[in-house]
């Protein structure tokens, strides 16, 4: 069996690995500026989670891709990062088997592990089961982009009735990715700004469905017991900088790294993907090899 921890710490230790939030030199300052200006008693008071869930939702809904059908998704609940949306989903459906595709982000291997002994992992669509329950992330996390089988993966969860969660994490990291988010089977999306601003460790996210259903995340949202401090921090530089920000800042650079490195790029600004298998001690078990380029960005910072 792979070690699934050593895989991912081994990944991060490259030059190259892991998945890195950009840091920023004006976010950064926006974010110290906040602190500085606001006592801790006042964010906490003043950090309204509902009038965050909204502005959050008009910033995903303003990135630069087709989210086909997301406005039906009208109840908003927060989420420890997209984390604490995984954990709700997998406890919804404790008698189904949780699954996941090769490339995916390793949590959900860890937790498949911890639940049956042993990971659970699909190749391709056709390998669902009338029984599972599918997590994905679009953009894939494999390669910033759709899964190469996004929509037969949709569609076969529809015709058997498979529950599937869509992690959207670097939903504001890209542009280009096109998604019918109408799929019945769709229950939930979940993304968070951990990969859009420097702010991976106040674990701020947000989790959308089309109806409210009353479970944990519903109610800790409806009563305000939620992360206040990261709510107000969030708050502030959703207000400083649009949706597209880091796309239009850094789009360049990320051109020019995958053209010295000879790959190519991908619609989430932070990678290049190997097609051609150059780069193959960056391998997350996906058929291409993911290079993370936001730690050799020129931001200015030293």
């Amino acid at each position: 069996m792979v070690d699934i921890n050593k895989l991912s710490t081994d990944l991060k230790q490259k030059p190259y690995g892991g998945a890195w939030c950009i840091n920023d030199p004006e976010i950064i300052q926006a974010l110290q500026m906040f602190l500085d200006q606001n006592a801790y008693i006042d964010i906490i008071n003043n950090s309204d989670v509902n009038g965050f869930l909204e502005r959050y939702f008009q910033f995903v809904k303003t990135s630069k891709n087709n989210l086909q059908g997301l406005e039906k998704y009208k109840s908003l609940a927060f989420s420890l990062g997209t984390t604490n949306t995984f954990d709700m989903f997998t406890a919804t459906h404790p008698t189904r088997r949780l699954v996941s595709f090769k490339g995916e982000y390793i949590y959900h291997n860890i937790m498949q592990r911890t639940i049956y002994g042993k990971t659970t992992t699909l190749s391709h669509a056709d390998q669902i089961d009338s029984n599972d329950c599918v997590v994905i992330s679009c953009p894939f996390a494999d390669t910033g982009q759709e899964h190469p089988e996004m929509n037969k993966i949709l569609d076969k969860c529809d015709s058997l009735g498979v529950p599937l969660l869509l992690d959207m994490a670097y939903i504001n990291i890209s542009e280009g990715i096109n998604i019918n988010l109408e799929h019945d089977c769709i229950e939930a999306l979940t993304t968070s700004l951990s990969k859009v601003f420097p702010l991976g460790y106040v674990r701020v996210g947000m989790r959308m469905k089309k109806e409210n259903i009353d479970d944990g995340l519903d109610m800790t949202t409806s009563s305000d017991w939620v992360n206040k401090l990261g709510i107000g921090m969030s708050n502030y530089v959703l207000e400083q900088f649009d949706s597209s920000f880091i796309i239009n800042k850094y789009r360049q650079q990320q051109i020019d790294m995958c053209k010295q490195l000879d790959v190519d790029v991908s619609k989430s600004v932070i990678f290049g993907i190997d097609n051609s298998n150059k780069y193959n001690e960056y391998n997350r078990g996906f058929d291409t090899n993911r290079l993370c380029f936001a730690k050799h960005f020129e931001t200015g910072v030293a």
